[in-house]
């Protein structure tokens, strides 16, 4: 592998397609940021994957309709564009790097194939929901000719009475006077606290299907960030704390992150303190026989 990529970087032939990776992967990290982000809309995740698929179909002469997100299999590439291989500065480059290399063309074809049916591989069955979850947006919610919301309605409710108050609701929303009409989240959460002269909440039913909807994970990111700080608080110095222990750390630490607290500037109750340095504190409330199989999530 040494000695393959010590070719690799001294065939000037290469560099055309190092700049199209280079480019091309900053692409895809953007999209992958959004996903990991922790303010992320998530009605909003499947646009940015869309374009970024559609974007790489037109770079392999392979139609937008044929390329599409939800569109799997292999492709059947007749030619490669070359006048789109690298934007930016390197653009200048390109013109020298193609007329130099002669399998340059199949190599980046079989770059962005390969990417996009990765892509593609690594979506869920049930991927769909997540384009329909584009429904509830602020700025779909909120325009009177909107998307019907029975499909997704569908997905969550079996009750056909319920699904009816529900798209009767949807219907309704854009008669109200909201404040929060740019942040998808605190649109919902406003929704949700709404009353009416009657003390009742007349979108009940479609705020719990909002709600339930956006609590959906749309990444393993999070999981992925406990596993770190796990590593973190569990060392080699400390490889002896109990899954007890580790697990505590692990709920103070997150914890103080949804309270947007420090361990600094957090004001212990008075009862904890009066606690500390007794043997209160090391009382258990029951015996857990189970307490070394306990989950740390």
């Amino acid at each position: 592998m040494a000695e393959e990529l010590y070719r690799l970087y001294c065939d000037p032939q290469s560099r055309p397609f190092m700049l199209y990776v280079r480019n091309t992967l900053s692409e895809v990290q953007a999209v992958n940021k959004t996903f990991q982000a922790k303010t992320a809309d998530p009605t909003l995740l499947n646009d940015g994957l869309e374009r970024l698929v559609s974007s790489l179909g037109p770079k392999c002469d392979i139609s937008r309709h044929k390329c599409g997100l939800f569109n799997r299999g292999h492709y059947t590439i007749p030619g490669f564009s070359t006048t789109t291989w690298i934007r930016g500065r390197k653009s200048h480059e390109r013109r020298d790097g193609a007329r130099s290399s002669g399998n340059c063309n199949q190599r980046l074809r079989k770059f962005t194939v390969l990417l996009l049916e990765e892509i593609k591989h690594r979506l869920p069955e049930n991927f769909a929901i997540l384009k329909k979850v584009n429904t509830l947006s602020a700025r779909h919610a909120l325009t009177p000719s909107k998307p019907s919301i029975v499909e997704l309605a569908e997905a969550f409710v079996t009750s056909a009475e319920e699904i009816g108050k529900i798209e009767r609701q949807w219907q309704n929303l854009p008669y109200v006077h909201w404040q929060n009409v740019d942040n998808t989240e605190k649109l919902w959460t406003e929704v949700h606290l709404y009353r009416d002269a009657a003390g009742d909440n007349p979108f009940k039913e479609l705020c719990n299907l909002a709600l339930t909807v956006l609590a959906l994970p749309h990444s393993n990111a999070d999981v992925e960030r406990v596993f770190s700080q796990l590593n973190i608080v569990k060392n080699k110095l400390r490889n002896r704390l109990s899954l007890g222990t580790v697990n505590s750390i692990l709920h103070i630490r997150y914890g103080l992150l949804v309270c947007g607290k420090s361990c600094w500037d957090y004001r212990l109750p008075r009862d904890v303190i009066q606690k500390v340095g007794t043997m209160t504190s090391y009382e258990k409330e029951k015996d857990d026989p189970n307490e070394d199989v306990l989950c740390l999530f």
